[in-house]
């Protein structure tokens, strides 16, 4: 009897063991055997888990983010938008000189005031002292004469010509002098041909001007014996000019 009473115990502990064994292993996730201490147990785990987090840290895309390979779009620029400001008024270049000077030209500015006054449309200048700094800065196109005729783009404006025929609504004038197609000068001497450059009646002279109007200069008539000589033109146009609303 004494010999069976032991081992009972002995198996019993055995169950014992390997119950306490089951549990550690369950408290400590499947990895630790030999845990007695629940909260030994307890950091074991914590340690494992932030191992798993830091392996798995690939940060979260934004959902603007453009993906690898997309190229990121900005939102396109809205179309500029104009207002009618003046429209085919009458306007006249010719020739300022007296026949003994060569100095007098003829300013144009687009934005100027078809009523005169200080800052009209076309001014004659025999002496640039004359005029302020405001009214020389306003100038965009210069009619200068002697033994030529040449209408000359002021420095930073943009001057350009369509073609008699051609779509000459404000967005066609505003490309037209964006491209700056006379460079900077245009010779309309008779002598010159300038018909070869589409400077003819019904053709529009197009400039944006320092104020941002968009003007366009429709040639409605060319004389060319009614200045001191010959080959230099009088020059009629229709003058639309649009702001930008």
């Amino acid at each position: 009897m004494s010999g069976l009473r032991a081992l009972l115990i002995k198996g019993a502990a055995g169950v014992l063991f390997s119950a306490s064994a089951t549990l550690a292993l369950s408290a400590c996730g499947g990895t630790e055997m030999n845990c007695n201490d629940q909260a030994q147990c307890a950091g074991n785990d914590a340690n494992r888990r932030g191992g798993e987090a830091a392996n798995d840290s690939t940060p979260e895309r934004s959902a603007d983010a453009p993906r690898d390979g997309e190229a990121s779009h900005a939102s396109p620029e809205k179309p500029k938008r104009y207002r009618l400001k003046h429209n085919a008024v009458p306007m006249a270049i010719r020739t300022a000189h007296d026949g003994s000077f060569c100095d007098p030209y003829i300013a144009i500015d687009f934005d100027g005031n078809p009523n005169g006054g200080e800052h009209p449309i076309t001014r004659r200048v025999a002496d640039e002292g004359d005029l302020s700094s405001e009214q020389l800065k306003a100038t965009d196109m210069r009619y200068v004469t002697c033994a030529e005729a040449k209408l000359v783009a002021e420095e930073g404006a943009s001057v350009g010509l369509l073609r008699k025929g051609e779509r000459s609504g404000v967005k066609e004038c505003a490309a037209a002098a964006s491209g700056a197609s006379i460079g900077g000068a245009l010779d309309i001497t008779d002598d010159a041909k300038p018909i070869d450059d589409g400077f003819e009646e019904g053709a529009s002279l197009c400039a944006v001007t320092s104020q941002g109007t968009v003007a366009r200069a429709t040639i409605d008539r060319i004389v060319y014996n009614a200045g001191i000589a010959d080959s230099i033109p009088t020059v009629e146009f229709k003058l639309t000019t649009w702001g930008a609303s």
